[in-house]
């Protein structure tokens, strides 16, 4: 797990089989199997998967990874620079070469108050002063050390005691006892109990700490949040900022969660239901810290507790916090305080808007709680498949024809917002997301592979679009297309048509479902043109990307047995598109003709 200073939150799957990663309030994968990932101001980067040496950055506007040259090692992120420790010594990347900095060292550790590295031989602290080979010694070995915005920190090597340097040659504080991990960041220093696992949060006064939360894999610190990973790594939580609150913000296998019961409130209350769900969902996930970050108010989280703050908005705000400094609660002298513009103008937002921003929440909770009893109940109600112990669990299949375009709409696009358009038609964003799909070995025969595949019939009932996420394990489970099935506007073999595949069955698509099947001219439409985009995505998926594949289909008229004029493909990896075209249909021609259309 890795975040940005901004709250853009990196996790890795359980298996390293991909990277996933949380933008406001949007889960999505920007990557395949990665090694380890790396983020700060600097960018995100990833490693190789299993040797963790070949680094790559993460372009946003290309959405793709470039590898960075002569990269191997352990890493490190902080400010702009991207550091590297190697047996010849560490090295500094400022975008565009490397700079060898410093000899040989044992761990390098990065934030915000500098960089930092370990004495191979002795384990003792140097920090690197900026400056090529300039290093000073500040401190003994530890366990652990960890960066935060302005401070350094060490686990003692017996892990009995946490220690704070104090800025001046090698002086550290004695600031907390036993601790089993040390995260350091802008919202603070944090430490694992030793015998429980349990998350505590240094107060800012030696051996002042206060439990906040369970245990984790592991947890992240960015500029004001804290994040952690659930034990089993499938669930990132962000706490709150007050007492053991945590919110729930999911992972990549909530992606697939949110689809279903998205278009189960669909089935059962209308488009209207999942949208107040989404927005219910939305609020709940925006802590008081976001809130504050939004409004440009978070310069009080600099001078108070967020419990603090949220006591304070509720009465006269000046005077409340005055009357918090005056008590102890922050360090910051009265007379700062006064002086603090932007302070003041935070207080006057706080004043104002919080207490609405609250009771928003307030309604959210409602809303979200009433629409999970509905979501609760049909999920009860719903038949059980008879146990079977040689039999493993098969995904849902729910008729694909009952679906519309938004019923399938979640939170997360694959194609981050953006529309194809051509002269013709505007085809809406492919906005199907799933994760964590199950293994088919074994399992009945299901044209939607649990989620992964969606159709789309239009307003006058026929195959419109196919939407899919193809991986390995669906390569060559297909069936072809059933003969005594009909698709709209089929003439025969003998006219050069063909029941052609939107999911082709050598990526994974049933010939027995018409949702999946239309007419299309045999030659040279569905062979050779067709059947050579679908080669290149089958060898894609072989070599072990995942394919984002999407088929849409035109038509020229609004009869329920028209043939579609034009064609689309669209087949995306992580690396960017690898098809793209749309081409003409002949058997549209030949229908209109047949019915003495020009």
């Amino acid at each position: 797990m890795a975040v940005t200073a901004q709250d853009d939150l990196y996790t890795l799957t359980a298996d390293n089989s991909a990277l996933w990663r949380r933008s406001g309030s949007r889960w999505e994968q920007i990557s395949g199997p990665a090694g380890s990932v790396y983020a700060g101001r600097a960018g995100v980067f990833i490693t190789r998967p299993g040797t963790n040496t070949q680094i790559s950055k993460y372009n946003d506007e290309t959405r793709a990874w470039e590898p960075i040259v002569e990269a191997n090692g352990s890493f490190a992120v902080t400010g702009d620079h991207l550091y590297h420790l190697t047996p010849d010594g560490v090295g500094q990347w400022d975008g565009e070469e490397w700079t060898k900095i410093g000899g040989p060292a044992k761990n390098i550790y990065a934030g915000r108050a500098g960089l930092f590295a370990t004495n191979p031989d002795t384990g003792d602290l140097y920090q690197y002063n900026d400056k090529p080979d300039k290093w000073t010694r500040i401190g003994g070995p530890g366990a652990q050390f960890a960066v935060g915005h302005d401070h350094v920190y060490r686990l003692s090597p017996d892990h009995t005691a946490v220690y704070e340097w104090t800025g001046k040659g090698t002086d550290w504080t004695r600031i907390g006892g036993p601790a089993q991990n040390l995260y350091a960041g802008g919202a603070g220093l944090f430490a694992t109990n030793r015998d429980t696992g349990n998350i505590h949060q240094y107060n800012n006064t030696p051996d002042a700490w206060t439990e906040i939360g369970g245990r984790g894999a592991t947890f992240a610190v960015s500029d004001t949040q804290l994040y952690g990973l659930s034990p089993d790594l499938t669930t990132a939580y962000r706490w709150n900022g007050t007492g053991q609150e945590w919110t729930r913000i999911g992972g990549a296998a909530d992606v697939a969660q949110q689809h279903q019961d998205e278009q189960l409130l669909s089935e059962r209350c209308g488009q209207e239901c999942v949208e107040k769900y989404r927005e219910a969902k939305k609020i709940l996930e925006t802590s008081v810290t976001d809130w504050l970050k939004e409004k440009g108010a978070d310069i009080l989280l600099d001078l108070f507790s967020v419990d603090d703050i949220i006591k304070c908005a509720h009465k006269d705000a000046a005077s409340c916090f005055e009357v918090v400094i005056d008590a102890g609660s922050t360090v910051l002298s009265i007379g700062a305080y006064r002086k603090a513009a932007k302070s003041t103008k935070a207080v006057a937002t706080v004043a104002k808007d919080l207490p609405k921003f609250l009771e928003k929440a307030k309604q959210a909770r409602d809303t979200y709680d009433r629409l999970r009893k509905i979501l609760d109940t049909v999920q009860r109600n719903q038949p059980d498949k008879p146990d079977d112990p040689q039999q493993k669990p098969c995904p849902v299949n729910r008729p694909a024809n009952t679906a519309t375009a938004t019923a399938y709409t979640t939170t997360s696009d694959l194609h981050h917002g953006t529309e194809l358009t051509s002269a013709r038609y505007t085809r809406p964003a492919f906005a199907t997301d799933v994760s964590d799909f199950p293994d088919q070995t074994d399992c009945e025969d299901d044209p939607t592979w649990g989620g992964r595949v969606v159709f789309t019939r239009d307003e006058y009932n026929r195959p419109h679009e196919m939407k899919a996420i193809i991986t390995s394990d669906m390569l060559n489970k297909g069936t072809k297309a059933n003969n005594s099935l009909r698709p709209p506007g089929f003439l025969g073999g003998n006219e050069n048509q063909a029941r052609g595949h939107l999911l082709a069955a050598m990526l994974g698509g049933s010939g027995n479902t018409l949702d999946n099947l239309f007419t299309i001219t045999q030659d040279p439409t569905n062979t050779p043109k067709m059947r050579a985009y679908e080669q290149i995505i089958f060898d894609a998926v072989k070599g072990g990307d995942i394919v984002i594949y999407s088929v849409f289909l035109e038509y020229s008229d609004d009869l329920a047995d028209s043939v579609p004029q034009w064609i689309q493909l669209e087949a995306k990896t992580v690396h960017g598109y690898i098809v793209e075209d749309q081409f003409f249909n002949p058997a549209h021609d030949q229908q209109q003709q047949l019915r003495g259309h020009p």
